[in-house]
Parts: C-alpha cells; sequence; structure tokens
C-alpha cells in the first residue's frame, strides 16, 4: 500500500512539475492568491519593489527582481497549464558566482483544479540548484520534500510575493537531503 501512495504521489508530482514547466504568459494583476486561504508567511520582512530576498539553509540570496507576470485562470482549458504568476530575478551569491531565481504559480483545470508552486535557485557557475514545489488540488496539498504541509508555498498579492518551504535538487523527495528556505520579493 505505501509503495502505491508513493506512486501516485509521484504521480501527481510530476504532472504537477510539467503543468509547471508548460506555463503561458497571462495579463497583469494586484489581486490576492487565487487559491483560497493561502496565507503562506515568510519570516523575512516585506521586500522593496525590484528587490528580492531568499535564505536557503541560512544563508541568504539577494537578488534584483527583473520581471513579473500575473496571468489570470479565466478561460482556462481542460489539461492546459495557465501561468498565473511568474517572478524572474537574478543577483551575485556566495563564491561571487551570478545567481538566478525563478518563482510560479501555474494552474491546471481538470476533474480538481489544481495548484502547483515553484521557487528555483540557480548558480550556473557553481552547478548550484535547488527548488522547492508544492501543488494543491481539492483542499489537498502534496509536496514530496515536506509530507507535513498543509499550506501553500507562495503568497500573492500587492505586487509581493512570500513564501516558506523545503528546497532540495531536482525530483528529490523527503528521503534525500532537503533544506529549509523562506523568499521575500517586490515586483518592479
Amino acid at each position: 500500500m505505501r509503495a502505491s501512495v508513493r506512486s501516485i504521489t509521484g504521480f501527481v508530482a510530476a504532472v504537477s512539475l510539467l503543468a509547471a514547466a508548460c506555463g503561458s504568459d497571462g495579463g497583469s494583476s494586484d489581486t490576492e492568491s487565487p487559491i483560497p486561504g493561502a496565507t503562506t508567511p515568510s519570516s523575512l520582512p516585506e521586500a522593496a519593489a525590484g528587490a528580492g530576498t531568499l535564505v536557503v539553509d541560512g544563508v541568504t540570496y539577494e537578488f534584483d527582481v527583473n520581471t513579473c507576470r500575473f496571468g489570470t485562470a479565466d478561460g482556462a482549458e481542460r489539461g492546459v497549464p495557465v501561468e498565473l504568476f511568474a517572478l524572474e530575478g537574478t543577483g551575485i551569491g556566495p563564491g561571487e558566482e551570478p545567481l538566478e531565481v525563478t518563482v510560479t504559480r501555474v494552474f491546471a483545470k481538470g476533474d480538481t483544479d489544481t495548484f502547483t508552486d515553484s521557487i528555483v535557485l540557480r548558480q550556473p557557475g557553481l552547478n548550484f540548484l535547488v527548488q522547492a514545489d508544492r501543488s494543491e488540488s481539492d483542499g489537498l496539498v502534496i509536496d514530496l520534500r515536506d509530507p507535513t504541509a498543509t499550506i501553500p508555498l507562495l503568497k500573492l498579492g500587492d505586487q509581493h510575493v512570500t513564501g516558506s518551504g523545503t528546497f532540495g535538487s531536482r525530483g528529490s523527495t523527503v528521503d534525500d537531503p532537503t533544506l529549509p528556505g523562506t523568499l521575500a520579493a517586490g515586483c518592479p
């Protein structure tokens, strides 16, 4: 039974991550998170417009927010992922190496609507990449790195995004090394 639950959970996460990778651009909006009750706080102070901070395992990564895109689920077609939010940022991190931060929320309409949040930190010069991913479908929160999670990874609104979650390498689970992280960013 445990193996089949893990297989189902893995399948749901893979579909959710695929949906995140296939998002599309949308219009702009200052509305609150489209997931009801999304109140994921960050332990960081509110970020200034165009600036962001991501702390992973106690290491602080400061970055400039280059772009934010807000979309809408209006008119979404079944099985076609819609990007509800995307943030792209760049900066200089440890080792004086450039870093990239991407934050996304993707919506997929189906028998139950699914929202997938993702935060990715990449330092290509150090071959370093960690990410946090979490999905919510019909009140069920799925996070393969943190099975105890009960709220969405991100909180969106008022041109700011915050979030807290468990980071790891791409495709990792709770059985792999994980790192706590928190984010606060302001759209330009």
